[in-house]
Formats: structure tokens, C-alpha cells, sequence
């Protein structure tokens, strides 16, 4: 007599890091090879973190770490609630500016005085409107900073910073903060900021900004946007929006060619 037996799960067979691509270009390899098929399709949703651990019989944290890559080849983004999207199919080269830490964005050896709005939090103005994808109806507390060389009686650099609602609780600690603003939400929060969004442009100095920049009314100066990101939440963390009399500002950068 026979027994029946249920049938056995599906094991995904576990992966080994051989000679040669890591662990995690092997999933990124296989992952951007389907979505160059067009599977799955541009708009569409990556099966979840623990779908694609059981599929590839690797860690979280190798999957993670696949997952950045695509981001950072521009194949696909993180959605707050929507999970990760393909942005685009194919293949293409472009141009990444790349540095070591986000923290050598923030300047050194200079004095930085942070002032609270007084305003708390609201909508963001027209003029922190300045990137794509910023979702409507959200509320940001607003910081001015103004940032001084060693021993100057004025700032060089004018900032204003939006903090969304989720971070705003650095308010209690800004004006005592010395560092950078993101640096602080990182420390607060426990959350990497792994993006930067950087545009740099010009401004028409008011005589406010004239005055405290040694600027002419109307004078042309340098704008520096920003917006940080957390790509594994899909957040906007912070906005800033820096001013720089054309003289104080100068900016240099190392390009590396990158297949993606």
C-alpha cells in the first residue's frame, strides 16, 4: 500500500561566489538583461526584496546591494509605497560625477550659523520648486544658514534649506548644529541619504542678498540646488538652495565614463 506525501516547497539553490562577477552583479547582470527584453516593461514593478532573495538564493543585503546598483544606472527607482519601478530599458552610456562621501559637499573649515523660520511648517515656496518629482501637498520646515571663512564679518555662502515633515524634529537641534544639515538627519533618524541631485545656475541679487553678500543689486551670483535623497524609502529628505557671489564659488569635477 502507498502513502501519499505532500509535495516538497521549491528551494531556490543557493549561489556562490565563484571567480567571477561578485554575488550581486550576478543579480544585477540577470536583471538587467530581462528588463532590456522588456521584462518586466518600463513602468512596471521589480518583484519585492524577499521575492527576489528566494528567486537568487541570496542574502537581503546582496539583493540590496543589486538593487542600488540598477538605481545608480538609472534602470529603475525607488517609490515610497509603490516599491522599485523600472525607469528605462536598454543600453547606454553616460557621465557620473562621482565623489567619495556625500560630506564632501559640505565645505570645510568654515563657521556655519543655522536660524530656524519662524514660520514652522509649511508648503514649500514657489522657489524651492526647482526639481521634478516633488510631491504635492507636503509640509517642510525652512532653514536659513549663513556660512563664514575664519575670521570674516560676512557669510560667503547664503543658504536656505527645506526639511521635510517626516525630519522635522532636527528643528530642536539646528541652531546649536554645526555640521551638515544632513548629516544631522542621518544621526537623528537612522536613515542613509544615498542620493544627492545637484543643478548649479544663476540669480539676480535682491538688495537683501546684495547687502549680506557684498553684492551689487542685481548683481549675477551663483545658485547651487540640491535635493537629498533616501532611495530605499523613495523620500525627498531635504532641499537646499545655496548663493554664492560669483567670486566665492568655484567648482571642479572628475568624469568617469560607465556603461549601464
Amino acid at each position: 500500500m502507498s502513502q501519499s506525501s505532500a509535495p516538497k516547497p521549491v528551494v531556490a539553490k543557493k549561489r556562490t561566489r565563484g571567480p567571477g562577477a561578485p554575488l550581486y552583479m550576478q543579480v544585477v547582470n540577470e536583471l538587467k538583461a530581462e528588463i532590456a527584453r522588456g521584462v518586466p516593461e518600463v513602468g512596471s514593478q521589480l518583484p519585492s526584496e524577499s521575492a527576489l532573495v528566494a528567486r537568487f538564493g541570496v542574502s537581503r543585503q546582496t539583493v540590496r546591494q543589486a538593487l542600488r546598483t540598477l538605481r545608480e544606472a538609472g534602470l529603475v527607482q525607488s517609490h515610497q509605497g509603490r516599491g522599485t519601478i523600472v525607469e528605462r530599458s536598454g543600453l547606454t552610456y553616460g557621465y557620473v560625477h562621482q565623489i567619495n562621501t556625500i560630506s564632501d559637499l559640505f565645505p570645510a573649515d568654515v563657521e556655519t550659523r543655522y536660524q530656524l523660520s519662524e514660520h514652522g511648517l509649511a508648503a514649500l515656496p514657489p522657489e524651492a520648486l526647482v526639481f521634478p518629482g516633488i510631491p504635492p501637498g507636503g509640509r517642510w520646515l525652512t532653514i536659513q544658514a549663513y556660512r563664514f571663512r575664519d575670521r570674516a564679518d560676512r557669510p560667503f555662502n547664503l543658504m536656505t534649506a527645506f526639511v521635510a515633515e517626516p525630519f522635522a524634529g532636527i528643528g530642536d537641534q539646528i541652531e546649536a548644529h554645526r555640521g551638515s544639515i544632513y548629516s544631522l538627519i542621518e544621526t537623528t533618524y537612522a536613515k542613509a541619504i544615498d542620493e544627492v541631485e545637484q543643478v548649479i545656475t544663476t540669480f539676480k541679487a535682491d538688495a537683501e542678498t546684495a547687502a549680506q553678500l557684498g553684492m551689487a543689486v542685481n548683481e549675477i551670483g551663483v545658485e547651487v540646488r540640491r535635493k537629498y535623497m533616501i532611495t530605499s524609502a523613495g523620500l525627498i529628505a531635504l532641499i537646499s538652495i545655496n548663493r554664492y557671489a560669483a567670486g566665492e564659488f568655484n567648482f571642479s569635477m572628475k568624469l568617469k565614463k560607465m556603461r549601464s
